[in-house]
């Protein structure tokens, strides 16, 4: 790497600093140097990633609140494995490292959260703690 940015060498570097230097001069962008495209980069990224636990949370949400509302009074244990499919059937989710319902991962419950004869299971809210974002060939 010849700098900070990662070029592959000299010429890449010239071409992408060309290309900073005519945006410029077209009025997309007003500084057209390397550290304010840094910038824009990593603002653009944390604005995608804003947008992505947004759009995550909102599928899950809908995802399990379907699953609760089916089971209500016909099944009596909240099942770790299916919600654990959940999560990986959300766009935008490739992997997942944890989850907790109550406070509780699968592996302290034997997989399953038993539910008494005359409760409902309801969804009260979701918290998404990382989220990392990568933009996926072709998109």
């Amino acid at each position: 790497m010849t700098n900070k940015y990662g070029f592959m060498n000299e010429e890449e570097m010239k071409y992408v600093q060309a290309c900073l230097e005519f945006a410029v001069q077209l009025g997309q962008i007003a500084d057209g140097s390397l550290e304010a495209a840094e910038r824009r980069r990593i603002l653009e990224n944390e604005k995608r990633k804003e947008k992505a636990i947004l759009s995550i949370g909102e599928q899950f949400k809908n995802l399990l609140d379907a699953y609760l509302k089916n089971i209500a009074f016909q099944e009596y244990n909240i099942n770790f494995h299916r919600i654990s499919y959940m999560i990986l059937n959300v766009d935008l989710v490739d992997d997942y490292t944890s989850f907790l319902i109550n406070g509780v991962t699968d592996d302290e419950n034997q997989g399953v959260i038993e539910i008494d004869f005359n409760q409902v299971p309801s969804l009260e809210s979701i918290t998404i703690n990382h989220v990392e974002v990568y933009k996926r060939e072709g998109s």
